[in-house]
């Protein structure tokens, strides 16, 4: 049974098997929670919302075979769970998938302490009908998008259709394309980022950043300039790889980091002048473009999402400049 994302988290229960013995306690739980990081199962620990065998755990303890343990989830307060009055703008569906236009500010899925109010949670409360299994649709994200980017985001309405698209975007045979705002001006009209990609620490905030390193992954992005301004570009950008804010750092590489791109670049707002109102506040990428074959009836397809009115709103501006 698919847990119903549109409900309050439950507690979850782990058992330890006996091959974990002595295994450290948050080592443990990274392994069972892979999607969670380190640091905040640390966090859970300290903040005695792992219980082991009924006890708060400690940080540093270790887990013995046939331990059981339970992660207490906070439960939401009255009026925290506001998924539901989350706009879905639906680009294409059908009986297996369905495409949506992502608006920016709103997280894909949950992470971190955000449990609800992402559009996973959304789509659940769209589509699940838990009393009634004939008509329960579970949706699956086929692919992410970061909090501040908008654009075309596919969700597959079966495990089995969703199987089929991840193995399309793991043999490459989707394309993807995005448009940024970038500063300044690349000296070519067109280019490849070849360049290779691993994760950081985590920065004052937090937050995993993702840099070049010649120790991280192959990493490739195809760009193309769009227009030019003084002092920015429209550029189109093609990543060829899937790795974690690629197309954000591989521009910050090359001299140009996406206009208000508050974790790779320099602002977070931009104004035409000090004390006006800002024309954009957040990071100026926007997934315009998918391309892939249909996983059931074999037509190519083609889903675009027109530029969002902040972004439409800052290239205006800056033709006019």
């Amino acid at each position: 049974m698919w847990t119903d994302l549109s409900k309050p988290r439950e507690d979850v229960e782990l058992y330890v098997d006996r091959a974990y013995d002595a295994m450290r306690l948050d080592l443990f739980l990274r392994d069972k929670l892979p999607w969670r990081s380190r640091s905040a199962l640390q966090r859970m620990i300290r903040e005695d919302r792992v219980l082991v065998n009924g006890v708060p755990g400690k940080p540093g303890s270790r887990v013995r075979g046939g331990d059981l343990l339970r992660l207490l989830v906070p439960q939401p307060q009255p009026g925290d769970i506001r998924h539901a009055e989350i706009p879905l703008r639906i680009l294409f569906e059908d009986e297996w998938i369905v495409a949506l236009d992502k608006q920016p500010g709103i997280l894909a899925h949950p992470v971190g302490k955000t449990l609800y109010n992402t559009l996973i949670n959304a789509l659940h409360h769209r589509y699940r009908r838990v009393d009634d299994p004939a008509n329960d649709v579970v949706p699956h994200l086929a692919h992410r998008l970061d909090r501040d980017t908008s654009g075309v985001l596919l969700v597959t309405k079966d495990v089995r259709i969703f199987r089929a698209i991840a193995e399309q975007f793991e043999t490459k045979q989707v394309r993807k394309e995005y448009l940024a705002i970038v500063h300044g001006a690349p000296e070519r009209d067109e280019g490849t980022i070849d360049l290779p990609l691993g994760r950081s620490g985590l920065d004052g905030r937090e937050r995993l950043k993702t840099l070049v390193r010649a120790d991280g992954a192959p990493s490739r992005t195809d760009y193309r300039v769009e227009e030019r301004f003084a002092g920015f570009s429209l550029v189109r950008a093609l990543p060829q790889t899937g790795r974690t804010h690629q197309i954000r750092v591989h521009l910050m590489a090359i001299g140009h980091a996406i206009l208000c791109d508050a974790l790779y670049g320099t602002e977070r707002e931009w104004r035409v002048r000090d004390g006006a109102p800002p024309i954009l506040a957040r990071q100026a990428l926007h997934a315009e473009r998918l391309q892939f074959v249909h996983p059931v009836t074999g037509t190519p397809m083609e889903i675009r999402a027109p530029l969002p009115e902040d972004l439409s709103r800052m290239v205006a501006t800056l033709r006019s400049t």
